[in-house]
């Protein structure tokens, strides 16, 4: 065995411990609101998801703005690891309010997602979007809201992502219920993958160097 075989073979060695890492779907470990009035846990918590990934219009399952102004209102998402992410799915608020009147002016229109690569970092934008409006909000279970996804490029090394909400759809106003009090969301994951840590690369280096000289010196002294 020679020494370019043996580089080869570290190289296949990394590339194999890379490869482990596969493209998932990713559930954010905690949730931080500008502000709350049903509480941002119910973005990653499951609470209303059936097993058709479709969302119910229960508004306790939702998350709920509580500032007065929704368009200033924000919510940020960390994850456990840093990530390479290539999308982000998103339920859109699709409850009816305490008193069952559909409650179409609280679901979001634009928003901007901005990502940050660790604990501390600001936030950089990787673009504005636009959410759909809610599909039928009088649909109770099975039947439901589905995600609707978004492209994120250039959202690469990834620990921290942010939703800013930019506005909400408006409808004519409803003489009963004060329109645009609250807005909200209901449910958010993302998809990516793990980026590798270096100490795990650099680990995996030196053992396969160490294990290449290794035999060298053997085959020299035989």
């Amino acid at each position: 065995m020679n020494l370019f075989r043996l580089l080869t073979g570290c190289a296949l060695v990394l590339a194999l411990s890379a490869a482990q890492t596969q493209a998932g779907i990713i559930t954010p470990v905690s949730v931080t609101p500008s502000s709350e009035f049903a509480p941002a846990s119910n973005l990653i918590n499951g609470s209303g998801l059936n097993v058709l990934g479709r969302h119910d219009n229960n508004e306790n399952n939702m998350w709920q703005t509580f500032s007065g102004d929704p368009t200033a209102d924000f919510v940020e998402f960390e994850l456990d690891t840093a990530y390479d992410l290539s999308d982000a799915f998103i339920w859109q608020y699709n409850g009816k309010d305490g008193n069952g009147n559909l409650r179409p002016d609280r679901e979001v229109n634009d928003f901007e997602i901005s990502v940050s690569p660790d604990l501390v970092s600001p936030f950089v934008s990787v673009g504005t979007f636009n959410l759909a409006p809610a599909a039928d909000q009088s649909a109770g279970p099975p039947n439901g809201e589905i995600a609707q996804s978004f492209s994120l490029v250039g959202a690469s090394w990834v620990r921290r992502v942010r939703i800013d909400i930019d506005s909400l759809h408006v409808v004519p106003p409803d003489p009963n219920v004060a329109s645009g009090d609250l807005g909200g969301l209901s449910e958010v994951r993302f998809f990516g993958t793990p980026v590798p840590e270096p100490t795990s690369l650099g680990m995996a280096a030196v053992g396969c160097l160490s294990i290449s000289l290794g035999i060298l010196r053997r085959r020299r002294k035989n």
